[in-house]
């Protein structure tokens, strides 16, 4: 049984530093490592930030800040592919 795809390796999203934008790291849940196996399936364009589908990159929604982006106008990737199938 060939275990090497269980050794833990350096988290491709974060680096090793435990933190993606100022916050733990959402891949690696601040751990510094994963599996070899789950670095090799990592796409960073899913935790790339991009346009708010919710307020169209406006950081507002009606008379208040947008909840999904918090008023910042950008969600990562996988949040916005996420809003725009709900």
């Amino acid at each position: 049984m060939d275990v090497s795809r269980f050794k833990p390796v350096e988290c491709p999203l974060c680096e090793g530093t435990g933190e993606h934008n100022e916050e733990p790291c959402p891949y690696c849940g601040g751990e510094r490592e994963v599996s070899s196996a789950y670095a090799v399936q990592f796409d960073k364009r899913m935790y790339e930030l991009v346009q708010c589908p919710v307020c169209k990159g406006r950081g507002y929604n009606g008379d208040a800040d947008c909840g999904p982006c918090e008023g910042s106008g950008e969600v990562p990737g996988h949040l916005a592919e996420r809003l725009r199938d709900a």
